[in-house]
């Protein structure tokens, strides 16, 4: 029995060494090795956690050096411009869009029947494709008229021209920094149209109309964005033709910036561009005051660029 039980201590022994004090010290030691063996685990998942976040906080940082490094490289035309919103460029697009909010429920609020309803329908087609229209001869006329000195509209003048120099500036502006600008001349359009209660269809088109016309640079920006850039909903609605879509916008961004001018749908495009419309008033404008569209000018240093080159050869 003696020898029994000294061959298991020798058995432990050889594992914990003789004596309950090893025992006991060895068993402490397996706890604490298992404890650390925890410790480490937790701290493992923790750094793993932490290296995610701070791998996220990097990306973040990387597209923001990016932002920075193109507000670095362009040629702001307006000084002190950026491609940040900032506070007061905010509250200027929420009253416009506020307002119009509130003309679109105070006349939906007039609906009694299928005929009011079909009234405000149509009102609201005719706002999306009138302010196509409207947003092309807006257009035509800051690209080819005034400057950034211009009462006004001055500023809103020297970002459509400057952005024929550098397109891709615009996919880069935040929402209200796109879009303030076009907002400011409607705010008080909009207040006189939210007292209009007496004529709800009136009211429902002109609030819409207002508001298409400042979210065409929005549209515009998403123009000048890969389509894999964009949110599905912007794909699909580019594709049915309800927004400009790149492909259509395109044209308008090749010397001398003639045509392709509504910046909505593009609906109106054809019909504008085959008028005649646009080169009559620029033809009347001249001989009233002897000023060339930009066109022109852009048309005549394509001719002498053309002709050097020839020569060249």
């Amino acid at each position: 029995m003696g020898m029994g039980v000294n061959s298991v201590d020798g058995g432990r022994r050889g594992v914990c060494g003789g004596g309950i004090a090893s025992r006991r010290l060895c068993k402490g030691n397996v706890v604490g090795k298992r404890v650390q063996n925890k410790w480490l685990r937790t701290r493992t998942r923790a750094e793993v956690m932490v290296s995610e976040v701070e791998e996220k906080s990097l990306s973040l940082s990387r597209e923001e050096k990016r932002r920075m490094r193109m507000e670095g490289n362009t040629n702001f035309i307006i000084e002190n411009d950026g491609f940040k919103s900032t506070g007061s460029q905010r509250v200027i697009c929420a009253a416009s869009f506020g307002l119009t909010g509130l003309c679109v429920a105070e006349a939906l609020s007039t609906v009694d029947s299928a005929g009011d309803a079909s009234a405000m329908a149509l009102s609201a087609l005719a706002a999306w494709v009138l302010s196509d229209l409207g947003s092309g001869i807006f257009h035509w006329s800051v690209d080819n008229y005034g400057s950034g000195k211009t009462p006004i509209l001055g500023n809103v003048i020297a970002a459509f021209q400057g952005h024929h120099g550098e397109p891709w500036t615009i996919t880069m502006r935040e929402f209200s920094n796109n879009t303030y600008k076009t907002c400011i001349p409607t705010l008080p359009f909009l207040v006189l149209c939210a007292t209009d209660v007496d004529h709800p269809e009136w009211q429902m088109f002109w609030s819409l109309f207002s508001a298409f016309i400042c979210l065409a640079q929005q549209f515009h920006s998403w123009s000048h964005m890969k389509k894999q850039e964009l949110p599905f909903l912007v794909n699909d609605l580019q594709e049915a033709g309800l927004l400009i879509s790149r492909k259509a916008h395109s044209s308008h961004h090749r010397e001398p910036f003639e045509n392709n001018y509504c910046i909505v749908s593009g609906l109106c495009n054809d019909a504008l561009d085959g008028s005649g419309v646009l080169q009559f008033l620029e033809k009347k404008i001249f001989e009233a005051t002897g000023v060339e569209p930009r066109c022109w000018i852009e048309e005549q240093d394509m001719l002498r660029d053309t002709m050097r080159d020839s020569l060249q050869q």
